[in-house]
């Protein structure tokens, strides 16, 4: 249950901020999704419904995204699908139901910088930035690796618009649970591949790849983007790519916790990795 003493809504992200800066306790909403989930009796909340942070616009190269648009909204929109190749609606698939996606917002869910962050997990890949009042305009990367989350108002994330060679995979005991790991594979446009694993059980975390320097995973990618090859041959690619990956991954830093313990991740990662690429480079997310 929520629980809270005050309730402010400001007029303008702004305003918010001010509050935050004189009132080191007070406490961003969002959807209130995950806070609902605390125990804690929070002494004051900050609503930021009334920001006009709703709205996803067409921001040239980018797709800005307002912090208090939900998952669902997220999810369903075409534009945002056609430049991420669907990756950014697979991801957000997953997350609990539909019921708790259209309460759930963008900017708590990236804010609170869960360790099993589906939406975290794609957004780094795809190169996402957030803006946020205080900092300015991050990239997700610098965001995710900070010790603690600034004392700033996360207003809106940009979800760059050339990215349809991206795949999401994840791994779940149960359709609708949380991953036990999960990872994202999205192709810049001079190639390189920037693979997100996250749910290690921490935060998400980026490589990337050049797969003119990995001959068995350029083989792998060609293989895919093939319409000629066949599906024996497409597994074997997998774990051609599996394997070409796995150094890098394995660098990673994995640990145990009540969903999978540090050597399962760490076995599992390049598998799921490259069945990302896989989705990616075949064009189905």
């Amino acid at each position: 249950m929520l629980r809270f003493r005050t309730l402010e809504r400001p007029a303008s992200p702004e305003e918010a901020y001010a509050i935050i800066q004189k009132r080191k306790r007070a406490r961003i909403l969002g959807g209130g999704a995950w806070m609902r989930l605390a125990k804690t009796a929070y002494p004051l909340v900050i609503d930021l419904s009334a920001c006009g942070l709703d709205a996803i616009e067409d921001a040239g190269d980018t797709w800005r995204v307002g912090a208090m648009v939900s998952l669902r909204a997220l999810e369903c929109h075409e534009g945002i699908a056609a430049a991420t190749g669907g990756a950014v609606a697979r991801a957000l698939a997953g997350i609990v139901g539909v019921q708790f996606r259209a309460g759930a917002t963008v900017g708590g869910s990236v804010a609170g910088r869960f360790g099993f962050s589906d939406v975290c997990c794609v957004l780094l890949a795809l190169g996402a930035e957030v803006e946020l009042v205080g900092a300015g305009r991050i990239p997700i990367d610098e965001l995710l690796r900070a010790k603690a989350f600034p004392r700033d108002v996360l207003t809106h994330v940009r979800i760059p618009k050339d990215r349809p060679r991206t795949g999401y995979c994840a791994v779940r005991r149960a359709a609708t649970d949380i991953p036990v790991l999960n990872a994202a594979a999205s192709a810049t446009a001079d190639g390189t591949w920037r693979i997100a694993v996250g749910a290690r059980p921490a935060r998400a975390r980026l490589i990337a790849i050049e797969p003119a320097r990995v001959p068995s995973l350029a083989d792998a990618l060609a293989v895919w983007a093939d319409p000629a090859s066949d599906e024996a041959a497409r597994v074997e690619a997998e774990e051609a790519a599996a394997t070409a990956i796995a150094e890098p991954l394995g660098a990673l830093v994995y640990a145990d916790n009540m969903w999978a313990s540090a050597a399962y991740r760490r076995r599992v990662a390049p598998v799921i990795a490259a069945r990302a690429l896989r989705a990616a480079e075949e064009g189905r997310a």
